[in-house]
């Protein structure tokens, strides 16, 4: 038997096909908001990639109705990353909007508000975050009331509230400067505020406090903060300010890292952090500060190598603030800062300032000051080649990463991913605790890796499938051995599934036996061979695309059950 149209069995067992004929009419708003879908999110790696020289009804996951406007859009489990871009509103015909189980970050366009005829949104399983446009309020009353909940749109993201608080209590909100009083409040705690020269009274306006300057929508704009006796370490929320101008904490005595947040800071034109005890190099997120034009570093302790993105600053900065006395002076800079500018000096080689970054968030994620004492702590104000544990290739690279029972405590950081040469991760036998962040599947180069003897716990995210052939040491000993995964690493890998009923199942390749169950929705474009025996059950829909082949002489049921029934 063969399938010549796509049909869904829905939870009344209704048979239902679904449009995918040729358009007499077309919709160019649809094709264009699709095509911004597919560069937005690294459309070319995805699982089922779009030609995107063939007409919009032939790409996979997209259903139109006769009109040609696109009314279904499912990219389950496709290894979409990326944020989702605004046009995505101007898909109104749209009534099904499918995107579960990818790597999706950033937060939801407000321009989804648009998408009138918008019946079925299911994102869950994303990494999804931030707070909700008001305009996205529309959508509490138009979905499906059986999907407008958590389980389907918060649940597995990263948001400020779920869904449900956000519909009935306005919870996650976006408003105008709502992350500035907490930042203001973190520098506070991590300064020791309550021993400043001039403290701040927190249950008073944020306007009352000395130092602080306000703009007239009450955001922060300045921060001038000297001679103040902070103590302690920036915190990386300084960089969750976007109005900043003005950055003051001059001649205080701070420690730490400058934290690379402060790269976040679009309208920041002025930067003196001078005389404190600031360690580390120069982030290279400044050299991104097109209206900076006063930075004052001297008299730190400042030290390592120049980012050679940073060179941007040697014809942006004013005469008063480009040259050694403002930045290098007093501090432990490989060249003085004239010499950076004028001849290219103390410049990081490849892999050197940005590696360093991910193993100090990897320090400041796992407790660093507590990790055995047995062991060579790092010393973060010394070259990233002192650090035990860490191998550098010839580049500069971190090649090699073993921090066997060192007594990690904590969460492996998202960040880890961005170390591109690495070939080795041993760190078993810590205590890092919460789930493998789906960003070590960017290491393209790692071909060992040991977490067993952890405290890990929950899925595996799809992104890590990558590293089930690319791992020459791939295996349950060394990944899920005495860990709390939701299923052992060798059957994620057989099976691409992390647990034994995901929410949906997309099911695409040529099978001759098996269960495939999926709590939600199972939709499958494969083939059932010859002499084959397949069920697919799922609690809701099963989709059977155009493509969709049953061979003679096999045996195939769909049948509506989930995984709780």
């Amino acid at each position: 038997m063969c399938c010549m149209m796509c049909v869904c069995l829905y939870a009344n067992n209704m048979i239902s096909p679904l449009a995918n004929t040729a358009s007499y009419q077309t919709c160019p708003q649809d094709s264009l908001a699709l095509v911004a879908l597919y560069n937005a999110t690294n459309g070319p790696n995805w699982n089922n990639p779009w030609d995107l020289s063939q007409p919009m009804s032939t790409w996979s996951g997209v259903q139109t109705n006769a009109a040609g406007c696109v009314t279904t859009l499912w990219l389950i489990n496709n290894n979409l990353s990326g944020s989702l871009p605004p046009e995505i509103g101007d898909l109104t015909s749209l009534t099904d909007l499918q995107l579960n189980d990818n790597q999706l970050t950033g937060s939801l366009p407000a321009e989804m508000a648009n998408m009138s005829s918008l019946l079925y949104l299911i994102i869950n399983n994303n990494q999804l975050s931030g707070c909700y446009d008001p305009a996205l309020s529309a959508l509490c009353t138009q979905l499906d009331p059986l999907l407008s909940n958590n389980f389907f749109i918060s649940n597995g993201n990263n948001f400020d509230a779920t869904w449900n608080d956000f519909c009935n209590m306005n919870a996650g909100e976006c408003v105008p400067c709502t992350g500035d009083y907490q930042a203001l409040v973190d520098l506070y705690n991590a300064t020791d505020g309550p021993n400043w020269t001039v403290s701040w009274d927190l249950t008073q306006p944020m306007s009352t406090w000395n130092g602080i300057t306000l703009d007239a929508n009450g955001c922060v704009t300045e921060i001038v903060l000297i001679n103040n006796q902070l103590t302690g370490y920036i915190p990386s929320a300084i960089g969750d300010i976007p109005n900043l101008i003005k950055l003051w904490l001059i001649n205080n005595q701070l420690s730490g890292t400058i934290p690379a947040s402060i790269g976040n800071l679009d309208n920041l034109a002025d930067l003196q952090l001078n005389g404190n005890q600031l360690s580390g190099s120069i982030p290279a997120g400044l050299a991104t500060l097109s209206g900076l034009t006063v930075l004052a570093l001297n008299d730190n302790q400042l030290s390592g190598c120049y980012d050679s993105d940073l060179s941007n600053l040697c014809s942006q900065l004013s005469a008063i603030s480009n040259n050694d006395a403002s930045i290098s002076s007093g501090n432990s800079f490989d060249a003085s800062w004239s010499d950076f500018c004028i001849l290219g000096s103390g410049a990081c080689p490849p892999c050197s300032l940005g590696d360093s970054l991910v193993l100090v968030d990897l320090y400041n994620s796992t407790d660093g000051a507590n990790w055995d004492n047995n062991i060579q702590l790092w010393d973060l104000t010394q070259p990233m080649s002192t650090w035990s544990g860490v191998t550098l290739n010839a580049d500069g690279c971190v090649s090699e990463l073993d921090l066997t029972g060192y007594a990690l405590n904590g969460v492996l950081p998202p960040s880890i991913g961005d170390l591109s040469e690495l070939t080795k991760l041993f760190i078993p036998y810590n205590f890092l605790t919460g789930t493998l962040p789906a960003e070590l599947g960017n290491l393209s180069m790692l071909t060992e890796l040991r977490v067993d003897h952890n405290a890990f716990v929950g899925c595996y995210a799809p992104a890590l499938l990558s590293l089930c052939g690319q791992l020459t040491n791939g295996s349950n000993t060394n990944i899920s051995e005495e860990n709390n995964f939701d299923i052992p690493w060798e059957d994620f890998c057989s099976t691409g599934i992390c647990n034994s009923c995901p929410i949906s199942l997309a099911q695409s390749n040529a099978i001759s036996t098996g269960l495939f169950q999926a709590d939600y929705n199972v939709i499958s474009t494969g083939t059932i061979l010859t002499g084959g025996d397949v069920q697919f059950k799922a609690g809701t829909i099963i989709c059977l695309d155009k493509n969709f082949t049953v061979e003679p002489d096999a045996d195939f049921s769909a049948e509506i059950e989930g995984c709780g029934n």
